[in-house]
């Protein structure tokens, strides 16, 4: 980091008076250190922990421009590995979910008794017909999200949402609306 920026305080001042360059070289100086611990102590794929790094930068840059970080008690590097466990420990709570949800859709599906038949066959149809038709963005967040498995995060910078909790609120939305489409269909 440049001289004059070896203080955090205002390190942390220019970045909430919008200084991206600065950004540039906290997530240079950073980067090397952060994936090598993140990778090591959550054993994760070098995409996924790349993935968990911006993630954090982009943390770490909301709270200095909302103004909920305004001084540190504790180096930057482990202010971002801290950020960056929760990050990472939240990812492992949603695969572990993710798993068990697929776990109990396996489970539903094969208890139903003819998994062949017209009716499933009608619904499938259904369901992709109206999803054909549904708008943007409801369109898009859901093929993200079921298809490309994206997170809420990544669909959220993908889609310049402000947060993943607005993709979260929006996906249900859409949900809603899927639903109501395909219930439209059999109840005509």
């Amino acid at each position: 980091m440049n001289e004059g920026l070896r203080n955090t305080d205002q390190l942390l001042k220019e970045l909430k008076q919008g200084d991206t360059g600065l950004l540039d070289e906290v997530y240079l100086e950073n980067r090397d250190a952060f994936l090598n611990w993140i990778a090591k102590n959550f054993n994760l794929k070098e995409e996924d922990a790349a993935d968990i790094y911006q993630d954090t930068l982009i943390v770490f840059y909301e709270n200095v421009r909302k103004g909920k970080l305004k001084q540190l008690s504790v180096n930057l590097q482990t202010y971002l590995f801290s950020v960056g466990k929760n990050l990472a420990l939240k990812r492992h709570r949603s695969m572990r979910l993710i798993r068990k949800h697929e776990d109990e859709l396996v489970a539903k599906a094969e208890s139903v008794e003819d998994p062949f038949s017209t009716e499933s066959d009608e619904r499938i149809e259904a369901v992709k017909a109206a999803f054909e038709k549904m708008e943007e963005p409801c369109h898009s967040i859901l093929k993200r999200y079921y298809y490309f498995r994206q997170s809420m995060t990544e669909i959220a910078a993908a889609l310049n949402y402000k947060n993943a909790d607005t993709v979260k609120s929006q996906k249900s939305r859409c949900m809603k609306h899927l639903k109501k489409m395909v219930k439209t269909v059999f109840n005509g």
